[in-house]
């Protein structure tokens, strides 16, 4: 069976469809990524990956978005725009990566076309090629509702390529627990976090002699040099040891004795010995901490992140705060209130009670052979 895979051009996007992806290939399937952006470097997997829209620019595309919506543009900046401002945003997006994407679909010719939320693209080149399109929903919003909101704005791709409208899902692969974000329809797959980088060694492996909080920005790329100041002000009254993820701190005074500094490190080798996690909010993000049960502190910024933000707070999983109020008070409380640690604890056996990715791959070659809905 040949797949193409198709995520939205956001390295944590791409990521998240990785470890489906090598189960795929792992059981002889053939597997072709087409993507754009920052996304290709999900070619450092070992996947075959090709660049659909060569020369692709985010804040680009970003800005044309914000001159056509200025009033939408200013409350997705300040994460109030709700699923409209992703749905607008990514509905551009996928326009400029239709071409390209329905060009090598003509060329490989997929049997079975897996996409993200993000990128009902392949939702319209599964439709083209005759194939069942399959959703593999990474999102805390409902993935399902997002993408059929931005095929709204395929309109003129599918006339461009004579396609009637995007394919319905065949089938959608929730990723997010039930318990965290409700009941949605679908084959549940448990959260394998996808992680590049290489991991320091020595002091990883062993028992941390205080609680271990590890503060990251939400992807890589990313970096909140304010957040980490805010968390280095703090360190000198906390009895915990705190290590910051490429913090950009620049030229200053040393740090303290209980800060780390590490370059970017996978999260499955910083979490499982950790007692906490600050972050942005990024949806990856939040699932990796899930999977690992340890309490977060979401200190949210643009786009969805204030609603994956929310979803912790109600879960009982972490806490919500503004940069300003990142205090010794607040750090303490993410490491030392028992409820945190114990909710934590019953949503990661919620995740790795799902199918794992192998039984999902065994379904998607039965699936393409049936083309039955879900």
């Amino acid at each position: 069976m040949r797949v193409l895979v198709v995520p939205a051009p956001l390295l944590g996007y791409a990521q998240s469809l990785v470890p489906l992806a090598w189960e795929l290939r792992t059981a002889g399937h053939e597997v072709l990524v087409a993507t754009a952006g920052e996304a290709v470097r999900v070619a450092e997997s070992g996947l075959p990956v090709v660049d659909v829209a060569r020369g692709f620019a985010l804040r680009r595309t970003m800005r044309r978005m914000a001159l056509r919506n200025p009033v939408l543009a200013t409350a997705e900046r300040a994460g109030r725009a709700g699923p409209r401002g992703v749905v607008t945003l990514f509905g551009e997006i996928n326009d400029e990566l239709a071409d390209g994407a329905v060009a090598v679909a003509d060329e490989w010719l997929p049997e079975l076309v897996l996409h993200d939320a993000l990128a009902p693209v392949g939702a319209l080149v599964a439709a083209r090629r005759g194939v069942p399109a399959v959703l593999c929903d990474s999102t805390l919003y409902d993935g399902h509702h997002l993408s059929f909101a931005a095929t709204g704005h395929l309109s003129y791709a599918c006339g461009r390529h004579s396609v009637p409208e995007p394919a319905s899902p065949a089938a959608v692969v929730r990723l997010a627990p039930p318990s965290l974000v409700g009941p949605r329809p679908g084959w549940r797959m448990r959260y394998v976090p996808y992680d590049s980088g290489v991991a320091p060694a020595g002091w990883l492996d062993e028992p941390p002699e205080r609680p271990r909080i590890v503060v990251v920005a939400s992807h890589p790329a990313g970096s909140d040099p304010a957040l980490m100041r805010t968390v280095v002000q703090a360190a000198p009254q906390l009895d915990a040891e705190l290590v910051l993820v490429r913090p950009d701190l620049g030229t200053g005074p040393p740090l303290p004795g209980n800060v780390r500094v590490v370059e970017w490190t996978p999260l499955s080798r910083l979490l499982p010995r950790s007692s906490g996690l600050v972050h942005h909010g990024g949806a990856a993000t939040v699932l990796a901490g899930l999977v690992h049960g340890v309490p977060q502190l979401v200190v949210p910024d643009a786009g969805e992140r204030r609603h994956n933000a929310g979803l912790v707070y109600r879960r009982g999983v972490g806490l919500v705060g503004a940069r300003r109020n990142v205090t010794p008070t607040l750090l303490r409380r993410l490491v030392g209130q028992e409820s945190l640690a114990l909710a934590a604890a019953e949503v990661r056996a919620e995740m790795t009670s799902a199918p794992d990715p192998a039984e999902i791959a065994a379904k998607l070659a039965e699936l393409a052979g049936t083309s039955t809905h879900w």
